[in-house]
């Protein structure tokens, strides 16, 4: 048993990531069908098998997202201090420039070609949202279809009034302006070098620890999968697999064309 092990971890490590995580997907879909047999009511009461629960697998998919979540905000902000900082200031506004219109027209390609394919394969009519987030707690879901602002709105709450307090919130257009200033001024200031260099040094750190978060991934989505299968039943995939679907027919959309 140990030699078969060891022969099966060894295949395992010289799999791709991305092998790894489908493999997890197939193994958590199926244990997780296996959860949704002792859960016909479809409940989420921590299903069990045998000694084995829900909640002593679904810890991992918790966990890896909170890595996830906490490498994004070091990430925007060393990646852009160390991009911007590195510009040559007498390009800095044509570059500025350029890349405003460029980040614009993305923007609206992305939004038309979003709005093409959720309108094309509709993957909504699947699942019952109001349902889902309104399970347990004994009150309607009301949904926001619609919210206007005017162009000064807009404008204001991209400046942060406090700093601190929007790289806790996650507010990441305030963080991404601060951190566009900020490179600005290190790149006008004396010795604004030295500290563009830890930036970089910081950025090349917080690379690294993306490297070993996603190498958790296939444990985290055997996790979630489990969790998804085992609550929803094996229907969930087809259900979700529309969304993931719409997401990942755009995605190729936008990479191709």
């Amino acid at each position: 048993i140990t030699y078969l092990f060891e022969e099966i971890k060894q295949i395992y490590m010289k799999l791709a990531l991305h092998w790894r995580i489908f493999i997890g997907l197939i193994l958590g879909a199926i244990l997780g069908y296996v959860f949704s047999l002792n859960n016909l009511d479809g409940s989420d009461s921590n299903p069990a098998i045998g000694y084995l629960k829900l909640d002593h697998i679904t810890w991992m998919g918790d966990l890896f997202l909170r890595l996830l979540k906490m490498i994004v905000i070091p990430v925007i902000v060393c990646s852009l201090v160390t991009g911007v900082g590195h510009l040559p200031m007498k390009s800095l506004g044509k570059i500025g420039l350029l890349t405003l219109l460029t980040f614009k027209g993305q923007m609206l390609f992305a939004a038309f070609v979003g709005l093409f394919f959720v309108n094309l394969i509709k993957p909504g009519q699947y699942i019952d949202l109001h349902a889902i987030l309104g399970k347990g707690t004994g009150e309607d879901i009301h949904f926001i279809t619609e919210q206007s602002h005017s162009i000064s709105e807009i404008l204001l709450s991209m400046i942060p009034s406090n700093i601190f307090n929007s790289l806790s919130s996650g507010s990441l257009i305030q963080v991404i302006v601060f951190s566009i200033f900020l490179a600005v001024a290190l790149v006008s200031v004396k010795n604004g070098d030295r500290i563009l260099a830890y930036f970089k040094i910081a950025l090349d750190a917080i690379l690294t620890m993306t490297h070993w978060i996603m190498g958790l991934a296939p444990f985290g989505v055997f996790a979630l999968i489990t969790k998804t299968v085992a609550i929803g039943g094996i229907t969930a995939i087809t259900k979700y697999g529309m969304f993931m679907l719409t997401v990942v027919v755009a995605l190729m959309t936008m990479l191709l064309v």
